[in-house]
């Protein structure tokens, strides 16, 4: 009866051990639970060696339990040894990205702006503790740059109090806290959190006003063809985005850092033109996002202002033979080449998209410079269709005298340098709509350009790494030889040896 309590009062106590480990490892939060376990641990292990300690003691003493206790001493040892190099490597969470591009590192914008904080900083991650660790990776990389910014997490489910003093609503919340100020994003993406930290940097907010009543980019509109992913970005970089009625106002408001006016179908009245015109005249700008007019609408005064300002904008559709070729349809133009000479596409290196655009080509204008930013496939892959009724029919093609040789411009912008206005237009207005939210060079590039046109530098080609197309193909064979020999084969194998090496040491 003894020896029968003594088994279960062991079982009980290693037990106990065990959850303990496993709950210091993993739940540390429930800090109070976890004392009530050890100390119960503690105890029971006490009182069972006072009760059996002859028996105990004497089962000690044989040679077979000795070399267990050895043994066991010794994976201790290597356990110990283990979790210390392991809790290190937690603690820096320093890595090592040997992906060819580098798909798991901070972009150098990221880092340059990262080392700029020079106060002390903290980034609190509200979310759930099973989803800590799809975050706090991201968020670790920016503490290891920089030793003032500080990374902790909240779990939301066990901390309901905090989460609302913070006014969080979504898991997967970063809030930034300098200087007693306090600034919100998400933490999904390296451009979320570095726009976060550039907003903390940030002297003063910035204005932009997108423009109303013309059948633009709707904010709100969740529809594949609406532009609520784009607002969702324009409001983690950090922007005051105010609505522009342009029939409302007798002048664009002075306080505006910036125009967008993505993608009117209706046409603007010469009054609401006139705004843009004076705008630009004394130093504003506008990024303007004009794409085919499939329609009769007339916006032939909108067009004479961009030739104003160095830029003629051609009604016509851009077609790519390349795309088709790369997967896509001819009339989604794909660019991977950019003007590197200009500073918003320096460093951009990105594959970006294009779908249904107008053409763009530079006119000669006093005191004002003119950059293609993205550009088509030089002709004959590509030319600019100015014949829009005949691109129904699906028999296209170049016509000398009235289309576009490629390559022509998609994205284009000037500079005056007397009075200091810029302007920026994009000649397709579905590269930044809801439908192509996983081409995130799309966005990025559109950000680059916005920050050109608000001198506001600070995350222009924040390029993220893709993974090359290099696709590997196994065969039947192959698949079934790799599952028999991790599986089944390396297992056994591991597993024989092991009995082999603990025979011979007992039989010594």
């Amino acid at each position: 009866m003894k020896s029968f309590i003594l088994k279960a009062w062991f079982f009980i106590v290693f037990s106990l051990w065990i959850i303990n480990a496993v709950m210091f490892t993993v739940a540390q939060e429930y800090a109070l639970l976890n004392r009530a376990l050890l100390g119960s641990a503690i105890g029971l292990s006490a009182l069972m060696i006072a009760v059996f300690y002859k028996k105990i003691l004497q089962f000690l003493k044989r040679k077979k339990v000795r070399m267990s206790l050895v043994t066991g001493v010794r994976i201790f040892l290597v356990i110990c040894i283990l979790s210390i190099v392991n809790y290190i490597g937690v603690k820096s969470s320093f890595k090592f990205d040997l992906t060819s591009s580098k798909l798991h590192t901070l972009s150098e914008q990221s880092k340059e702006v990262a080392s700029q904080v020079d106060e002390e900083l903290e980034m609190v991650l509200f979310a759930k503790r099973s989803e800590w660790d799809r975050f706090l990776p991201l968020l670790g990389q920016y503490r290891n740059l920089n030793k003032k910014i500080k990374v902790n997490a909240v779990d939301i489910e066990s901390n309901p109090s905090l989460t609302k003093l913070n006014n969080i609503e979504k898991s997967g919340t970063v809030v930034l806290k300098k200087q007693g100020k306090s600034f919100k994003s998400s933490a999904e993406s390296e451009l979320s959190v570095t726009n976060l930290l550039i907003k903390s940097l940030r002297s003063k907010s910035l204005n932009i006003y997108y423009t109303t009543g013309h059948g633009e980019l709707e904010p709100f509109n969740e529809k594949p063809e609406g532009g609520s992913y784009l607002f969702k970005i324009l409001n983690n970089g950090s922007y005051n985005l105010k609505p522009l009625d342009t029939l409302k106002v007798d002048r664009i408001p002075a306080d505006a850092d910036a125009v967008l006016s993505l993608g009117p179908v209706k046409g603007f009245m010469d009054l609401e033109v006139e705004l843009f015109e004076k705008y630009l005249n004394r130093g504003g700008n506008v990024f303007l996002l004009l794409g085919p007019n499939f329609q009769t609408t007339d916006l032939s005064n909108l067009r004479a202002v961009l030739e104003k300002r160095g830029i003629k904008h051609h009604n016509a559709l851009v077609l790519d033979r390349l795309s088709a070729v790369q997967g896509a349809n001819a009339t989604i133009p794909i660019v991977n080449r950019y003007n590197h000479e200009h500073s918003v596409t320096n460093k951009f290196t990105g594959r970006t998209l294009f779908p249904l655009s107008a053409a763009l080509e530079s006119v000669k204008v006093k005191n004002t410079s003119y950059h293609a930013l993205a550009m088509s496939s030089p002709f004959p892959a590509s030319w600019a269709e100015s014949q829009l009724k005949d691109i129904n029919s699906g028999k296209v093609y170049y016509t000398k005298g009235l289309d576009l040789k490629g390559p022509v411009g998609l994205l284009a912008v000037t500079e005056n340098s007397k009075d200091f206005g810029k302007l920026a237009v994009s000649a397709s207005v579905e590269f930044v709509n809801n439908s192509y939210q996983n081409q995130s060079s799309n966005f990025n590039l559109f950000m680059n350009t916005l920050s050109w046109l608000v001198d506001d530098e600070g995350l222009i080609s924040l390029n993220r790494p893709a993974l090359s197309d290099n696709m590997i193909v196994l065969s039947a064979p192959q698949i079934s030889l790799i599952f028999y020999f991790s599986i089944l084969f390396s297992p056994f194998c591991l597993f024989a040896i092991g009995i082999w090496v603990y025979r011979k040491r007992v039989n010594k």
